[in-house]
């Protein structure tokens, strides 16, 4: 079966999303933890194999108040990909991230 490797990165973005501005208030390190405390949750719902084959996907989320996955939009070299990487984001579940919300992105380059 092919590895699956995960390339996560997460970006605080600013409501619009046109520039990587903090979009939760607070400290930076309050958002910097939240955002590693995100990215292990992530990687937690992340399979380690697929038969899905070579294929990209990223996906953009934001994280609401209750800590749960509120929006997701996702591009991907396939449908399949894309249901993959979609369903890991949606699975995510976190504590209420400091300031009210966070917007992340996740890349992932299947193998």
């Amino acid at each position: 079966m092919p590895k699956l490797y995960l390339s996560l990165v997460l970006v605080i973005a600013s409501a619009s999303g046109a520039t990587a501005q903090p979009h939760a208030s607070g400290s930076n390190g309050a958002r910097s933890a939240y955002a590693a405390l995100v990215a292990a949750e992530i990687r937690r719902h992340t399979p380690l194999a697929s038969k899905l084959g070579e294929g990209q996907a990223a996906c953009r989320f934001r994280v609401g108040q209750s800590g749960e996955v509120s929006w997701i939009s996702c591009t991907a070299s396939s449908a399949r990909h894309e249901r993959l990487l979609w369903s890991v984001i949606e699975a995510t579940h976190t504590p209420p991230p400091p300031g009210g919300s966070f917007l992340g992105e996740q890349s992932v380059h299947f193998h």
